[in-house]
């Protein structure tokens, strides 16, 4: 085995570049986020920013019942789109 692997080549690169103080980027490893395990949307920061920064649903924050379906279904469906 060469000790070459997407996580030690492509990821690392990622990291290190996004994490530069210019960028103000933080690595966070994936176990540290509230999220499952097979889950893409952090719901606990994406919920405030869809109040922050979508009048209507702050007018009515029970809206963001009916959005997050929606936007779980986009993210499932770009996944098959790319295929």
């Amino acid at each position: 085995m060469s000790g070459f692997s997407e996580s030690s080549t492509v990821q690392a690169a990622i990291v290190e570049r996004l994490c530069k103080p210019d960028l103000g980027w933080v690595h966070a490893p994936g176990s540290a986020l509230d999220r499952t395990v097979d889950g893409v949307l952090i719901e606990s920061d994406l919920i405030p920013a869809l109040l922050h920064l979508n009048p209507a649903i702050a007018e009515k924050p029970e809206r963001v019942d009916e959005v997050l379906p929606i936007l779980r279904a986009v993210v499932l469906s770009s996944a098959s789109l790319s295929a």
